[in-house]
């Protein structure tokens, strides 16, 4: 109880001396945004310390490499921080296991897209319906047989 009631003077304390409009539900309404202007963030005036807690990213279909080694660098420092010390390392660990099979996912279809651009050739219905799935030995299955000729490719 009075973790939670810490946590709301904080935000309080926040909110009084940055002038955001906080919503639990996600982002400010449109009333909100407009009346920032264009030229400050619609959720972190220029002059709000919370600016540089923003993630810089750019357009969706830019974020491949991103995204991927995102979900890497944050297990290595779930990791790192267990290490150091071993506090609840037993529920800790699930979200580790989760972020570096993510990672290794994403990674299987990337290299199966690269390999089908670096051959030319397009993919199948099975080949997409593959792709868009989570099974990691289905992904290195199809990953796997394309990478002699790859090599081959690139030299």
């Amino acid at each position: 109880m009075w973790a939670l009631r810490g946590m709301i003077s904080r935000l309080l304390a926040i909110s009084r001396r940055c002038p955001i409009p906080f919503r639990f539900a996600g982002t400010p309404d449109r009333r909100d945004r407009r009346s920032y202007g264009r030229a400050s963030s619609p959720w972190f005036p220029r002059e709000c310390w919370l600016r540089q807690l923003n993630a810089c990213m750019p357009p969706w279909h830019e974020t491949g490499h991103a995204y991927k080694a995102g979900f890497r660098k944050a297990a290595f420092e779930l990791t790192s921080k267990v290490c150091e010390q071993p506090v609840d390392q037993d529920l800790i660990v699930y979200p580790i296991v989760y972020l570096y099979r993510h990672h290794i996912e994403l990674v299987l279809k990337g290299v199966v897209r690269m390999a089908l651009d670096l051959q030319a050739k397009s993919t199948t219905p099975a080949q997409e319906r593959k792709l868009g799935g989570h099974d990691l030995l289905s992904l290195w299955t199809m990953a796997r047989p394309m990478l002699e000729p790859v090599c081959e490719i690139v030299g």
